[in-house]
C-alpha cells in the first residue's frame, strides 16, 4: 500500500506497479487503475485532524513562547533534493525583507533545513522539533517555501503563504484545493509572497481562517481512521474496488 499526493513524480513509476493499493486525495490528477482508491483528505490530516491533534499552549510557554502574543513562523528549504533541481523558493533578499517586516509586528521564529545565516540567528526556532505543530497552530502567520508545512498550516487554520517556483495553474491539486478554501496562498514569485504576507499581517482576521478551517474539516475525513480500515480490509484479502472511496468517518 502506498500513499501519494504529488502528481507527476517519476518515482511513482517504480512504486505503483508493485503496490496492492494506491491511495491518493480525491482530486489527484493521475489515474493508477484498478488498485487506485481516493479519499477526501490529505496526508497531513492523518496527524493534524482534530481527532488526532490538539495544540497545547503550555508546551510553548515551557520554552519561552507566549501563545497570546503575536508571532510568526517562517520555514526555509535547502532545495538540494533530486526533485528540486532547477526549482527555488525565497531569495536571500526576500528572506531579509520578510523577516525584517515580521519582526516589527511580533516575534519571528525561523526553521531552516540549511544553517541559518548569522543575521537570522536570533530568530532560531525556540521549541524542539516535536512541538513545531503546537507552534504552528498558535502562529498568526506561516510563510515559507516548504510544501508540507504550508499544507500543515492550512489544515490547522493558520494563515499560510507558500513561495515555490513550480506554483501556478499546474500546481499540485492539494494546493489548488486549499487555495479554494481560502486557507493557503501559493505563488512562484518570492516578492509576491512577501507582499502577500505583509497584507495578511495588516488585515487578516484569524476568526475568518478558523471558519474556513471548520468548513474544510466538515468536508474531509479522519485519514488515520480510513488508513486503518484500508489496512484491515487489505489484510483480509478484499479487493481495492470494495474499499470505498474515503467519504466516511468525517468530522
Amino acid at each position: 500500500m502506498v500513499w501519494i499526493d504529488n502528481e507527476g513524480a517519476q518515482s511513482h513509476r517504480l512504486t505503483t506497479p508493485l503496490a496492492h493499493v494506491i491511495c491518493t486525495p480525491r482530486k489527484f490528477r493521475d489515474d493508477f487503475g484498478a488498485n487506485h482508491v481516493r479519499y477526501d483528505g490529505y496526508h497531513e490530516l492523518a496527524y493534524l485532524h482534530p481527532k488526532r491533534f490538539t495544540p497545547n499552549p503550555d508546551s510553548l510557554r515551557e520554552h519561552g513562547v507566549n501563545p497570546e502574543e503575536p508571532f510568526f513562523l517562517v520555514r526555509f528549504r535547502q532545495w538540494s533534493a533530486l526533485h528540486d533541481v532547477g526549482q527555488n523558493g525565497f531569495s536571500h533578499d526576500a528572506k531579509r525583507d520578510l523577516v525584517s517586516f515580521l519582526s516589527d509586528h511580533g516575534n519571528v521564529y525561523v526553521t531552516s533545513e540549511s544553517p541559518l545565516p548569522a543575521e537570522f540567528a536570533e530568530y532560531q526556532l525556540p521549541v524542539p522539533p516535536h512541538l513545531v505543530h503546537d507552534l504552528l497552530a498558535f502562529a498568526d502567520l506561516y510563510v515559507g517555501d516548504s510544501a508540507t508545512m504550508a499544507t500543515e498550516a492550512a489544515v490547522i487554520g493558520t494563515p499560510a503563504v507558500r513561495a515555490q517556483s513550480f506554483a501556478g495553474a499546474d500546481d499540485m491539486t492539494n494546493f489548488l484545493e486549499l487555495a479554494e478554501y481560502g486557507l493557503l496562498y501559493s505563488t512562484a514569485d518570492d516578492r509576491d509572497a512577501v507582499e502577500k504576507s505583509k497584507s495578511l499581517v495588516r488585515d487578516a482576521d484569524r476568526e475568518t481562517f478558523e471558519h474556513r478551517r471548520e468548513r474544510l474539516i466538515e468536508d474531509k475525513i479522519d485519514v488515520t481512521g480510513y488508513a486503518t480500515e484500508l489496512l484491515v480490509r487489505s489484510g483480509r484479502g478484499q479487493r481495492p474496488d470494495r474499499f470505498g472511496q474515503g467519504v466516511h468517518n468525517k468530522g
